[in-house]
Protein backbone atom coordinates (compact mmCIF):
# COMPACT_ATOMS: atom_id res chain seq x y z
CA UNK A 1 0.00 0.00 0.00
CA UNK A 2 2.92 2.34 0.70
CA UNK A 3 4.18 1.89 -2.86
CA UNK A 4 0.72 2.66 -4.26
CA UNK A 5 0.36 5.88 -2.24
CA UNK A 6 3.87 6.95 -3.26
CA UNK A 7 2.97 6.39 -6.92
CA UNK A 8 -0.28 8.33 -6.50
CA UNK A 9 1.64 11.39 -5.30
CA UNK A 10 3.55 11.44 -8.59
CA UNK A 11 0.32 12.45 -10.35
CA UNK A 12 0.70 15.91 -8.81
CA UNK A 13 4.43 16.05 -8.01
CA UNK A 14 5.50 15.73 -11.66
CA UNK A 15 3.18 18.45 -13.04
CA UNK A 16 4.09 20.61 -10.03
CA UNK A 17 7.77 20.26 -10.91
CA UNK A 18 7.03 21.27 -14.52
CA UNK A 19 5.08 24.33 -13.36
CA UNK A 20 7.92 25.40 -11.05
CA UNK A 21 10.42 24.87 -13.86
CA UNK A 22 8.34 27.19 -16.05
CA UNK A 23 8.13 29.77 -13.25
CA UNK A 24 11.89 29.61 -12.67
CA UNK A 25 12.53 30.14 -16.37
CA UNK A 26 10.19 33.10 -16.73
CA UNK A 27 11.19 34.69 -13.39
CA UNK A 28 14.81 34.52 -14.60
CA UNK A 29 14.11 36.63 -17.67
CA UNK A 30 11.11 38.73 -16.62
CA UNK A 31 9.64 40.56 -13.65
CA UNK A 32 6.34 42.29 -13.08
CA UNK A 33 5.67 45.39 -11.02
CA UNK A 34 3.17 48.22 -10.64
CA UNK A 35 3.93 51.81 -11.55
CA UNK A 36 3.25 54.57 -9.02
CA UNK A 37 -0.04 56.45 -9.41
CA UNK A 38 -2.17 53.70 -10.96
CA UNK A 39 -5.95 53.63 -10.52
CA UNK A 40 -6.25 49.98 -11.56
CA UNK A 41 -3.98 47.00 -11.00
CA UNK A 42 -2.32 46.96 -14.41
CA UNK A 43 1.20 45.52 -14.19
CA UNK A 44 4.28 46.48 -16.14
CA UNK A 45 6.49 43.62 -17.32
CA UNK A 46 10.23 44.24 -17.64
CA UNK A 47 13.12 42.03 -18.69
CA UNK A 48 15.46 40.90 -15.95
CA UNK A 49 19.18 40.26 -16.10
CA UNK A 50 19.53 36.43 -15.98
CA UNK A 51 23.30 36.68 -15.52
CA UNK A 52 22.87 38.84 -12.43
CA UNK A 53 20.33 36.36 -10.99
CA UNK A 54 22.77 33.49 -11.46
CA UNK A 55 25.76 35.41 -10.04
CA UNK A 56 23.81 36.44 -6.91
CA UNK A 57 22.54 32.87 -6.52
CA UNK A 58 26.08 31.46 -6.76
CA UNK A 59 27.30 34.00 -4.19
CA UNK A 60 24.41 33.01 -1.94
CA UNK A 61 25.30 29.30 -2.21
CA UNK A 62 28.97 30.11 -1.53
CA UNK A 63 27.92 32.07 1.56
CA UNK A 64 25.85 29.12 2.78
CA UNK A 65 28.79 26.79 2.18
CA UNK A 66 31.16 29.02 4.17
CA UNK A 67 28.61 29.45 6.95
CA UNK A 68 28.10 25.69 7.21
CA UNK A 69 31.85 25.34 7.75
CA UNK A 70 32.57 28.14 10.20
CA UNK A 71 29.50 27.45 12.36
CA UNK A 72 31.22 24.23 13.48
CA UNK A 73 34.22 26.11 14.89
CA UNK A 74 34.36 26.02 18.71
CA UNK A 75 34.13 29.83 18.83
CA UNK A 76 30.62 29.65 17.29
CA UNK A 77 29.41 26.80 19.49
CA UNK A 78 26.95 28.97 21.46
CA UNK A 79 25.58 30.54 18.24
CA UNK A 80 25.04 27.11 16.69
CA UNK A 81 23.27 25.94 19.83
CA UNK A 82 20.96 28.96 19.69
CA UNK A 83 20.20 28.61 15.96
CA UNK A 84 19.25 24.96 16.40
CA UNK A 85 17.08 25.55 19.46
CA UNK A 86 13.40 26.38 19.74
CA UNK A 87 14.39 29.87 20.89
CA UNK A 88 15.46 30.78 17.37
CA UNK A 89 11.92 29.95 16.22
CA UNK A 90 10.53 32.16 18.97
CA UNK A 91 12.88 34.94 17.85
CA UNK A 92 11.68 34.68 14.26
CA UNK A 93 8.03 34.73 15.32
CA UNK A 94 8.62 37.83 17.47
CA UNK A 95 10.66 39.40 14.64
CA UNK A 96 7.78 38.85 12.17
CA UNK A 97 5.43 40.56 14.59
CA UNK A 98 7.81 43.47 15.13
CA UNK A 99 8.39 43.96 11.38
CA UNK A 100 4.63 43.86 10.69
CA UNK A 101 3.84 46.21 13.57
CA UNK A 102 6.63 48.60 12.55
CA UNK A 103 5.20 48.78 9.02
CA UNK A 104 1.76 49.39 10.48
CA UNK A 105 2.95 52.27 12.69
CA UNK A 106 5.22 53.69 10.01
CA UNK A 107 2.70 53.73 7.16
CA UNK A 108 -0.51 54.79 8.97
CA UNK A 109 -2.42 52.97 6.23
CA UNK A 110 -6.07 53.59 5.38
CA UNK A 111 -8.67 51.22 3.96
CA UNK A 112 -9.40 51.50 0.24
CA UNK A 113 -11.55 50.06 -2.57
CA UNK A 114 -13.44 46.88 -1.52
CA UNK A 115 -12.28 47.33 2.06
CA UNK A 116 -14.37 50.51 2.32
CA UNK A 117 -17.52 48.66 1.24
CA UNK A 118 -16.86 45.91 3.79
CA UNK A 119 -16.33 48.46 6.58
CA UNK A 120 -19.46 50.38 5.61
CA UNK A 121 -21.55 47.19 5.66
CA UNK A 122 -20.20 46.17 9.07
CA UNK A 123 -21.00 49.64 10.48
CA UNK A 124 -24.52 49.52 9.04
CA UNK A 125 -25.18 46.14 10.64
CA UNK A 126 -23.81 47.33 14.00
CA UNK A 127 -26.20 50.30 13.87
CA UNK A 128 -29.19 48.04 13.08
CA UNK A 129 -29.37 48.95 9.39
CA UNK A 130 -29.87 45.70 7.47
CA UNK A 131 -30.47 47.32 4.08
CA UNK A 132 -27.41 45.64 2.49
CA UNK A 133 -29.46 42.44 2.77
CA UNK A 134 -33.00 43.80 2.45
CA UNK A 135 -32.63 46.51 -0.23
CA UNK A 136 -35.10 45.68 -3.01
CA UNK A 137 -32.66 46.85 -5.70
CA UNK A 138 -30.24 44.03 -4.71
CA UNK A 139 -27.36 46.29 -5.73
CA UNK A 140 -25.49 46.35 -2.39
CA UNK A 141 -21.91 45.12 -2.16
CA UNK A 142 -22.91 42.24 0.12
CA UNK A 143 -25.76 41.10 -2.11
CA UNK A 144 -23.31 40.87 -5.03
CA UNK A 145 -20.39 39.40 -3.04
CA UNK A 146 -22.37 37.42 -0.49
CA UNK A 147 -19.39 35.20 0.38
CA UNK A 148 -17.95 38.16 2.35
CA UNK A 149 -20.39 37.72 5.24
CA UNK A 150 -17.79 35.96 7.39
CA UNK A 151 -15.32 38.82 7.17
CA UNK A 152 -18.09 41.37 7.71
CA UNK A 153 -19.15 39.52 10.87
CA UNK A 154 -15.51 39.64 11.99
CA UNK A 155 -15.36 43.42 11.33
CA UNK A 156 -18.57 43.89 13.32
CA UNK A 157 -16.99 42.16 16.28
CA UNK A 158 -13.77 44.19 16.04
CA UNK A 159 -15.65 47.48 15.76
CA UNK A 160 -17.86 46.64 18.75
CA UNK A 161 -14.84 45.75 20.86
CA UNK A 162 -12.44 48.49 19.76
CA UNK A 163 -14.61 51.23 18.30
CA UNK A 164 -16.31 52.06 15.02
CA UNK A 165 -14.04 52.15 11.95
CA UNK A 166 -11.05 51.03 14.01
CA UNK A 167 -9.12 49.52 11.11
CA UNK A 168 -5.92 49.81 13.14
CA UNK A 169 -7.25 47.02 15.36
CA UNK A 170 -7.93 44.89 12.26
CA UNK A 171 -4.40 45.51 10.97
CA UNK A 172 -2.90 44.80 14.40
CA UNK A 173 -4.68 41.43 14.51
CA UNK A 174 -3.27 40.79 11.03
CA UNK A 175 0.17 41.19 12.63
CA UNK A 176 -0.74 38.47 15.13
CA UNK A 177 -2.00 36.32 12.25
CA UNK A 178 1.39 36.67 10.54
CA UNK A 179 3.12 35.49 13.73
CA UNK A 180 0.95 32.37 13.92
CA UNK A 181 1.51 31.69 10.22
CA UNK A 182 5.29 31.97 10.53
CA UNK A 183 5.27 29.77 13.63
CA UNK A 184 3.23 27.12 11.78
CA UNK A 185 5.64 27.15 8.82
CA UNK A 186 8.62 26.72 11.18
CA UNK A 187 6.93 23.78 12.88
CA UNK A 188 6.00 22.24 9.51
CA UNK A 189 9.67 22.48 8.47
CA UNK A 190 10.85 20.75 11.66
CA UNK A 191 8.16 18.07 11.40
CA UNK A 192 8.70 17.20 7.75
CA UNK A 193 12.47 17.46 7.30
CA UNK A 194 13.88 16.82 10.81
CA UNK A 195 17.11 18.53 9.76
CA UNK A 196 18.59 21.41 11.74
CA UNK A 197 20.31 22.98 8.72
CA UNK A 198 17.05 23.02 6.75
CA UNK A 199 15.20 24.37 9.76
CA UNK A 200 17.68 27.23 10.27
CA UNK A 201 17.78 28.21 6.59
CA UNK A 202 14.00 28.09 6.28
CA UNK A 203 13.72 30.51 9.20
CA UNK A 204 16.30 32.86 7.71
CA UNK A 205 14.46 32.89 4.37
CA UNK A 206 11.09 33.46 6.05
CA UNK A 207 12.56 36.53 7.73
CA UNK A 208 12.72 38.06 4.21
CA UNK A 209 9.15 37.33 3.08
CA UNK A 210 8.21 41.00 2.90
CA UNK A 211 5.05 40.55 0.75
CA UNK A 212 3.47 38.73 3.69
CA UNK A 213 4.54 41.34 6.24
CA UNK A 214 3.36 44.23 4.05
CA UNK A 215 0.00 42.54 3.49
CA UNK A 216 -1.07 43.33 7.08
CA UNK A 217 -2.14 46.82 5.90
CA UNK A 218 -4.85 45.22 3.70
CA UNK A 219 -8.20 45.26 5.57
CA UNK A 220 -9.34 41.95 4.15
CA UNK A 221 -9.53 38.28 5.15
CA UNK A 222 -6.31 37.25 3.38
CA UNK A 223 -3.79 37.17 6.23
CA UNK A 224 -6.04 35.57 8.85
CA UNK A 225 -7.47 33.14 6.29
CA UNK A 226 -3.98 31.95 5.33
CA UNK A 227 -2.97 31.79 8.98
CA UNK A 228 -5.89 29.53 9.91
CA UNK A 229 -5.36 27.41 6.77
CA UNK A 230 -1.61 26.85 7.23
CA UNK A 231 -2.05 26.17 10.96
CA UNK A 232 -4.73 23.66 9.95
CA UNK A 233 -2.34 21.95 7.52
CA UNK A 234 0.29 21.78 10.27
CA UNK A 235 -2.08 19.91 12.56
CA UNK A 236 -3.04 17.50 9.77
CA UNK A 237 0.67 16.79 9.18
CA UNK A 238 1.20 16.42 12.91
CA UNK A 239 -1.58 13.83 12.96
CA UNK A 240 0.24 11.90 10.22
CA UNK A 241 3.25 11.91 12.55
CA UNK A 242 1.67 11.04 15.92
CA UNK A 243 -1.76 9.56 15.00
CA UNK A 244 -3.49 11.73 17.60
CA UNK A 245 -7.06 12.44 16.47
CA UNK A 246 -7.10 15.65 18.50
CA UNK A 247 -4.91 17.12 15.76
CA UNK A 248 -7.62 16.47 13.14
CA UNK A 249 -10.34 17.89 15.40
CA UNK A 250 -8.30 21.06 15.88
CA UNK A 251 -7.59 21.30 12.15
CA UNK A 252 -11.33 21.02 11.45
CA UNK A 253 -12.00 24.04 13.66
CA UNK A 254 -9.14 26.05 12.16
CA UNK A 255 -10.30 25.36 8.61
CA UNK A 256 -13.86 26.39 9.47
CA UNK A 257 -12.71 29.76 10.87
CA UNK A 258 -10.35 30.28 7.95
CA UNK A 259 -13.08 29.55 5.40
CA UNK A 260 -15.43 32.09 6.99
CA UNK A 261 -12.78 34.77 6.55
CA UNK A 262 -11.37 33.66 3.19
CA UNK A 263 -13.37 31.18 1.10
CA UNK A 264 -10.39 30.46 -1.19
CA UNK A 265 -8.80 28.40 1.58
CA UNK A 266 -11.15 25.64 0.41
CA UNK A 267 -8.03 24.58 -1.54
CA UNK A 268 -6.26 23.85 1.77
CA UNK A 269 -9.29 21.91 2.99
CA UNK A 270 -9.35 19.75 -0.15
CA UNK A 271 -5.59 19.21 0.24
CA UNK A 272 -6.09 18.17 3.88
CA UNK A 273 -8.73 15.63 2.82
CA UNK A 274 -6.36 14.10 0.24
CA UNK A 275 -3.53 14.00 2.80
CA UNK A 276 -5.76 12.18 5.29
CA UNK A 277 -6.86 9.75 2.57
CA UNK A 278 -3.30 8.92 1.48
CA UNK A 279 -2.04 8.66 5.05
CA UNK A 280 -4.95 6.39 6.10
CA UNK A 281 -3.95 3.76 3.57
CA UNK A 282 -0.23 4.28 3.98
CA UNK A 283 -0.32 3.79 7.75
CA UNK A 284 -3.44 1.57 7.80
CA UNK A 285 -5.30 4.06 10.03
CA UNK A 286 -8.66 3.72 8.33
CA UNK A 287 -10.63 5.28 11.19
CA UNK A 288 -9.18 8.66 10.22
CA UNK A 289 -11.15 8.48 6.96
CA UNK A 290 -14.18 9.73 8.89
CA UNK A 291 -12.49 13.15 8.95
CA UNK A 292 -12.79 13.27 5.17
CA UNK A 293 -16.45 13.91 5.95
CA UNK A 294 -16.09 15.77 9.27
CA UNK A 295 -13.73 18.53 8.06
CA UNK A 296 -15.86 19.77 5.12
CA UNK A 297 -19.06 19.18 7.13
CA UNK A 298 -17.93 21.49 9.96
CA UNK A 299 -16.81 24.11 7.41
CA UNK A 300 -20.07 24.02 5.44
CA UNK A 301 -22.19 23.89 8.61
CA UNK A 302 -20.41 26.91 10.12
CA UNK A 303 -20.94 28.92 6.95
CA UNK A 304 -24.61 27.89 6.71
CA UNK A 305 -25.30 28.78 10.37
CA UNK A 306 -23.73 32.22 9.93
CA UNK A 307 -25.71 32.95 6.75
CA UNK A 308 -29.00 31.74 8.24
CA UNK A 309 -28.40 33.80 11.37
CA UNK A 310 -28.00 36.98 9.32
CA UNK A 311 -31.02 36.12 7.18
CA UNK A 312 -33.16 35.67 10.31
CA UNK A 313 -31.95 38.91 11.91
CA UNK A 314 -32.53 40.83 8.67
CA UNK A 315 -35.99 39.29 8.34
CA UNK A 316 -35.47 37.72 4.91
CA UNK A 317 -36.44 34.20 3.90
CA UNK A 318 -33.07 33.18 2.53
CA UNK A 319 -29.55 34.54 2.61
CA UNK A 320 -28.70 35.83 -0.91
CA UNK A 321 -26.69 33.55 -3.17
CA UNK A 322 -24.75 36.46 -4.63
CA UNK A 323 -23.00 36.37 -7.97
CA UNK A 324 -22.95 32.81 -9.39
CA UNK A 325 -19.60 31.04 -9.11
CA UNK A 326 -19.62 30.34 -12.85
CA UNK A 327 -19.32 34.10 -13.42
CA UNK A 328 -15.83 33.94 -11.88
CA UNK A 329 -14.94 30.96 -14.06
CA UNK A 330 -16.19 32.79 -17.16
CA UNK A 331 -14.27 35.94 -16.17
CA UNK A 332 -11.16 33.81 -15.71
CA UNK A 333 -11.44 32.60 -19.33
CA UNK A 334 -11.97 35.84 -21.21
CA UNK A 335 -9.40 38.26 -22.57
CA UNK A 336 -9.42 41.95 -21.74
CA UNK A 337 -7.03 44.43 -23.33
CA UNK A 338 -6.82 46.37 -20.07
CA UNK A 339 -5.84 43.49 -17.78
CA UNK A 340 -3.65 40.36 -17.87
CA UNK A 341 -5.31 37.03 -18.61
CA UNK A 342 -7.70 35.88 -15.90
CA UNK A 343 -7.41 38.96 -13.66
CA UNK A 344 -10.44 40.73 -12.25
CA UNK A 345 -11.97 42.84 -15.02
CA UNK A 346 -15.52 43.43 -13.78
CA UNK A 347 -17.14 40.73 -15.93
CA UNK A 348 -18.87 39.03 -12.99
CA UNK A 349 -20.25 42.31 -11.61
CA UNK A 350 -21.38 43.54 -15.03
CA UNK A 351 -23.03 40.21 -15.86
CA UNK A 352 -24.90 40.16 -12.55
CA UNK A 353 -26.09 43.73 -13.18
CA UNK A 354 -27.18 42.94 -16.74
CA UNK A 355 -29.21 40.00 -15.44
CA UNK A 356 -31.12 42.32 -13.10
CA UNK A 357 -29.34 40.63 -10.18
CA UNK A 358 -31.12 37.39 -11.06
CA UNK A 359 -28.96 34.40 -10.07
CA UNK A 360 -30.30 31.96 -12.68
CA UNK A 361 -30.12 34.44 -15.57
CA UNK A 362 -26.57 35.49 -14.63
CA UNK A 363 -25.59 31.83 -14.35
CA UNK A 364 -26.95 31.08 -17.85
CA UNK A 365 -25.13 34.10 -19.28
CA UNK A 366 -21.84 32.96 -17.74
CA UNK A 367 -22.30 29.40 -18.98
CA UNK A 368 -22.85 30.76 -22.49
CA UNK A 369 -19.60 32.73 -22.22
CA UNK A 370 -17.76 29.62 -21.01
CA UNK A 371 -19.10 27.60 -23.95
CA UNK A 372 -18.00 30.32 -26.37
CA UNK A 373 -14.50 30.40 -24.90
CA UNK A 374 -14.22 26.59 -24.92
CA UNK A 375 -15.25 26.62 -28.56
CA UNK A 376 -12.66 29.28 -29.32
CA UNK A 377 -9.93 27.36 -27.47
CA UNK A 378 -10.81 24.12 -29.27
CA UNK A 379 -10.43 25.91 -32.61
CA UNK A 380 -7.31 27.82 -31.53
CA UNK A 381 -5.20 25.52 -29.32
CA UNK A 382 -2.15 27.80 -29.56
CA UNK A 383 -4.21 30.70 -28.27
CA UNK A 384 -5.37 28.51 -25.37
CA UNK A 385 -1.80 27.55 -24.47
CA UNK A 386 -0.70 31.19 -24.68
CA UNK A 387 -3.68 32.31 -22.56
CA UNK A 388 -3.08 29.88 -19.70
CA UNK A 389 0.69 30.26 -19.90
CA UNK A 390 0.31 34.01 -19.41
CA UNK A 391 -2.26 33.46 -16.69
CA UNK A 392 0.20 31.34 -14.71
CA UNK A 393 3.18 33.60 -15.36
CA UNK A 394 1.49 36.91 -14.54
CA UNK A 395 0.22 35.42 -11.28
CA UNK A 396 3.70 34.47 -10.11
CA UNK A 397 6.46 36.64 -11.66
CA UNK A 398 5.57 39.65 -9.53
CA UNK A 399 8.15 39.16 -6.72
CA UNK A 400 6.30 41.67 -4.53
CA UNK A 401 2.90 39.93 -5.01
CA UNK A 402 0.97 43.23 -5.25
CA UNK A 403 2.41 44.32 -1.88
CA UNK A 404 3.93 47.62 -3.02
CA UNK A 405 0.79 48.81 -4.79
CA UNK A 406 -1.01 48.08 -1.50
CA UNK A 407 1.48 50.36 0.25
CA UNK A 408 0.84 53.17 -2.18
CA UNK A 409 -2.95 52.87 -2.31
CA UNK A 410 -3.35 52.53 1.46
CA UNK A 411 -1.21 55.63 2.11
CA UNK A 412 -2.20 57.78 -0.86
CA UNK A 413 -4.22 60.20 1.31
CA UNK A 414 -2.12 59.96 4.47
CA UNK A 415 -0.36 63.15 5.54
CA UNK A 416 2.85 63.65 7.51
CA UNK A 417 4.51 60.41 6.45
CA UNK A 418 8.09 60.04 7.63
CA UNK A 419 11.02 60.12 5.15
CA UNK A 420 11.48 56.39 5.69
CA UNK A 421 7.82 55.67 4.87
CA UNK A 422 8.02 57.84 1.75
CA UNK A 423 11.17 56.02 0.69
CA UNK A 424 9.49 52.61 1.09
CA UNK A 425 6.47 53.74 -0.92
CA UNK A 426 8.03 55.95 -3.62
CA UNK A 427 11.82 56.03 -3.42
CA UNK A 428 15.01 54.13 -2.75
CA UNK A 429 13.42 51.89 -0.15
CA UNK A 430 10.85 50.75 -2.71
CA UNK A 431 13.61 49.83 -5.18
CA UNK A 432 15.59 47.95 -2.53
CA UNK A 433 12.51 46.00 -1.47
CA UNK A 434 11.76 45.05 -5.07
CA UNK A 435 15.34 43.90 -5.71
CA UNK A 436 15.50 41.79 -2.55
CA UNK A 437 12.11 40.20 -3.25
CA UNK A 438 13.07 39.54 -6.87
CA UNK A 439 16.27 37.70 -5.93
CA UNK A 440 14.48 35.87 -3.11
CA UNK A 441 11.81 34.61 -5.53
CA UNK A 442 14.45 33.29 -7.95
CA UNK A 443 16.22 31.56 -5.05
CA UNK A 444 12.99 29.94 -3.83
CA UNK A 445 12.09 28.52 -7.25
CA UNK A 446 15.65 27.24 -7.77
CA UNK A 447 15.66 25.63 -4.32
CA UNK A 448 12.37 23.83 -4.95
CA UNK A 449 13.60 22.34 -8.22
CA UNK A 450 16.80 21.24 -6.49
CA UNK A 451 14.80 19.51 -3.76
CA UNK A 452 12.50 17.74 -6.21
CA UNK A 453 15.54 16.54 -8.15
CA UNK A 454 17.19 15.36 -4.92
CA UNK A 455 14.11 13.38 -3.95
CA UNK A 456 13.75 11.76 -7.37
CA UNK A 457 17.40 10.65 -7.28
CA UNK A 458 16.88 9.28 -3.75
CA UNK A 459 13.83 7.30 -4.87
CA UNK A 460 15.73 5.82 -7.82
CA UNK A 461 18.51 4.81 -5.41
CA UNK A 462 15.82 3.37 -3.08
CA UNK A 463 16.92 5.27 0.02
CA UNK A 464 14.12 4.43 2.48
CA UNK A 465 14.64 7.38 4.82
CA UNK A 466 14.34 9.81 1.91
CA UNK A 467 11.25 8.08 0.53
CA UNK A 468 9.49 8.65 3.87
CA UNK A 469 10.68 12.25 3.83
CA UNK A 470 9.33 12.51 0.26
CA UNK A 471 5.84 11.52 1.38
CA UNK A 472 5.66 14.26 4.00
CA UNK A 473 7.07 16.82 1.57
CA UNK A 474 4.51 15.76 -1.04
CA UNK A 475 1.81 16.58 1.51
CA UNK A 476 3.10 20.17 1.73
CA UNK A 477 3.06 20.44 -2.05
CA UNK A 478 -0.61 19.42 -2.31
CA UNK A 479 -2.18 22.77 -1.29
CA UNK A 480 0.39 24.69 -3.34
CA UNK A 481 -0.26 22.67 -6.48
CA UNK A 482 -4.00 22.83 -5.79
CA UNK A 483 -3.77 26.62 -5.56
CA UNK A 484 -1.90 26.81 -8.86
CA UNK A 485 -4.58 24.75 -10.61
CA UNK A 486 -7.45 26.56 -8.91
CA UNK A 487 -6.28 29.96 -10.07
CA UNK A 488 -5.83 28.69 -13.62
CA UNK A 489 -9.58 28.01 -13.55
CA UNK A 490 -10.66 30.88 -11.27
CA UNK A 491 -9.82 34.56 -11.07
CA UNK A 492 -6.13 35.10 -10.44
CA UNK A 493 -3.77 37.82 -9.27
CA UNK A 494 -0.36 37.86 -7.54
CA UNK A 495 -1.78 38.72 -4.10
CA UNK A 496 -3.75 35.45 -4.09
CA UNK A 497 -0.47 33.54 -4.27
CA UNK A 498 1.19 34.82 -1.08
CA UNK A 499 -0.23 32.02 1.09
CA UNK A 500 0.97 29.35 -1.34
CA UNK A 501 4.29 31.13 -1.86
CA UNK A 502 5.00 31.10 1.88
CA UNK A 503 4.55 27.31 1.93
CA UNK A 504 7.28 26.96 -0.70
CA UNK A 505 9.95 28.21 1.72
CA UNK A 506 10.52 24.99 3.72
CA UNK A 507 10.86 22.97 0.49
CA UNK A 508 13.20 25.55 -1.04
CA UNK A 509 15.34 25.58 2.11
CA UNK A 510 15.69 21.80 1.91
CA UNK A 511 16.74 22.02 -1.74
CA UNK A 512 19.33 24.71 -1.02
CA UNK A 513 20.79 22.72 1.87
CA UNK A 514 21.04 19.62 -0.31
CA UNK A 515 22.67 21.70 -3.08
CA UNK A 516 25.30 22.99 -0.65
CA UNK A 517 25.85 19.45 0.67
CA UNK A 518 26.35 18.13 -2.87
CA UNK A 519 28.84 20.93 -3.67
CA UNK A 520 30.71 20.18 -0.45
CA UNK A 521 30.97 16.48 -1.34
CA UNK A 522 32.22 17.31 -4.83
CA UNK A 523 34.89 19.59 -3.35
CA UNK A 524 35.97 16.86 -0.92
CA UNK A 525 36.26 14.30 -3.72
CA UNK A 526 38.30 16.74 -5.80
CA UNK A 527 40.62 17.42 -2.86
CA UNK A 528 41.31 13.70 -2.41
CA UNK A 529 42.43 13.26 -6.01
Amino acid sequence: MKKITSILTLFYIIPFALLVLALLFYSTIKSEYFEIGLENEIPTVVYDNPTLHIIIFIVFLATLLCFSKIINFPFFKSIKKYLTSKYFRYTLVIYSGIISLTLLLLLKSNAYMDCLALIDTANRFNSGDWSPLTDASHSSYLYIYSFQIGFIAYLQLIFKLFGENNIWAVQFINCIGVMFLINALCKITDLVFKNTKISVLSKLLLALIMPLYINIVFVYGDVLGWSFAICGIYHVLNYCHNNNYKELILSSILFAFGYLLKTNIAIFIIAAIIIIFLNAFRQKKHLSLIFIIIIPFITILSSAILKNTYANIAGIEQYPKGTPAVCWIAMAMIEDDNFPEGWYNGYNLNTFKESGYDYEIAQDMAISTIKERLQYFSENPRAMVRFYRNKLIFSWIDPEFDSQIKLEWSTRHVEDLSPLALSLIYGTGRNILFTVMNELQFTIFAGILAELLYIMISIMKKKKENIKHYMYMSYIILPIFGGMLFHLIWETQPRYMIGYYSMLFPIAAAGLVHMVSAISKIKQKSARK
